[in-house]
């Protein structure tokens, strides 16, 4: 990749100019519940409802910004918002008192849930329909990455354990069904094993808003398809700002970002700011590296134009209290430690899972360690390894309660 030159530097940010890398989502799985009837209902006939959830209607949006989300908010921000404040209520459960192997299934299911809208690699409901829930969207454009299937919250937990074809099943049954409907043994057998009931897999499923016309009539793509194509780099984006700040660092509340799309289909201009004084050039290199992998096909006309502000997962929320969702970026740091402590313990350990449960204190301390092995070396060496290197992590420095909190480690170590 070569190196990003600089256009001019404007009061409201950045510009930058091309910069050439690719990505690629692969998503693969196996096994298959049995053949249920194809659904050949589409979503059209369930209602005007624009909810983005049945169960906590846009609570979310409300929490999150204090007002009812407006028609043009983006839909993946909307979805995003609300899976990010269920992941947070879910956290806050106290399930002490379960079983060890149901804790750690949880504590897996809610980071691969915190991955997951992190990604922002959510289905959409047909052109044309209302607002609903879609298991499986095997059909996503093209500017969003039309060559990989999108499944929905729910479905994507379900495949991580039982395999794409799982979900399939399930979708090809029940594609535009909410999960109280949904008459699967193979959804419910998991549910049992998961760490999440009904109630909160049916808290979890969003329903999606109807795809937007990708191209306009001439031929260019519409501003509100860059809008989306920007707003898929968000996980780049926050690997970008988490990479080069740390937990006490001060974390821009968002990134603004304009794109402009040229006659070949590239972008020719990008347009960056952290609103962060000074700036930090690092970060805007970053986030311009991801956007400039957007691409169209060629169309004859005007460049096409499009901003889109790209949240920022902070450490603290704006009270000063610890931001739930930041915890799993804290986490992250700690893969190489616990794999470090795996192979000290046993250098033949190919893989190790680990659940581990701790007290986070304010002024950020940690309380309480504790660690389970599930899979990986025998013996006390390796928990407790594992327990001195999370204490190391930096914690952010926050005001309020201490809270009890989960993390899965299950990670290949050779």
């Amino acid at each position: 990749m070569r190196a990003v030159t600089f256009g001019q530097v404007l009061a409201t940010g950045i510009v930058m100019r091309r910069l050439r890398c690719l990505g690629v989502l692969l998503l693969s799985g196996c096994l298959a519940d049995a053949d249920p009837a194809p659904d050949d209902r589409g979503p059209d006939d369930r209602g005007p409802d624009d909810r983005v959830n049945d169960v906590g209607g846009d609570a979310s949006w409300v929490d999150a910004y204090g007002e009812a989300p407006a028609p043009e908010a983006a839909d993946i921000d909307r979805v995003r918002t609300h899976l990010a404040y269920v992941e947070g209520r879910l956290r806050a459960r106290d399930v002490s008192d379960w079983p060890p192997a149901l804790r750690a299934a949880r504590a897996r299911n809610l980071d691969r849930l915190h991955a997951y809208w992190q990604a922002g690699q959510f289905p959409e409901s047909p052109a044309g329909g209302v607002r609903a829930p879609r298991f499986v969207d095997d059909d996503p454009p093209a500017e969003v990455g039309g060559d990989a299937l999108r499944l929905c919250a729910v479905g994507a937990l379900l495949a991580a354990d039982l395999g794409l074809e799982a979900a399939r099943a399930i979708d090809a049954a029940f594609r535009y069904d909410v999960i109280g409907d949904i008459d699967s043994s193979a959804l419910r057998d998991w549910a049992s094993s998961s760490g999440l009931d009904e109630h909160e897999l049916a808290m979890i499923q969003p329903k999606y808003r109807p795809r937007p016309p990708p191209i306009d009539v001439a031929g260019r793509p519409t501003p509100e398809a860059v809008r989306r194509a920007i707003a898929q780099r968000l996980t780049q984006t926050n690997a970008c700002v988490h990479g080069r700040l740390g937990a006490r660092d001060d974390h821009p509340r968002a990134i603004d970002a304009e794109v402009t799309i040229g006659a070949q289909g590239r972008v020719v201009r990008v347009a960056l700011s952290t609103g962060l004084d000074p700036e930090n050039l690092s970060i805007q290199r970053c986030v311009a590296a991801a956007l400039d992998t957007i691409a169209f096909e060629p169309f004859r006309g005007a460049d096409v134009s499009a901003k889109h502000r790209l949240a920022i997962v902070r450490p603290t929320t704006d009270d000063g209290d610890l931001s739930t969702a930041y915890l799993p970026v804290v986490f992250g740091r700690g893969d190489a430690l616990v794999r470090a402590c795996a192979r000290a313990a046993d250098p033949e350990v190919g893989r190790v899972s680990v659940m581990l449960e701790a007290d986070v204190a304010a002024g950020g301390t940690w309380e309480a360690i504790g660690v389970t092995v599930l899979d990986g070396p025998s013996g006390a060496g390796f928990p407790r390894c594992v327990k001195r290197a999370i204490a190391r992590l930096t914690l952010p420095d926050f005001e309020g309660v201490s809270r009890r909190t989960t993390h899965f480690y299950g990670l290949r170590v050779d």
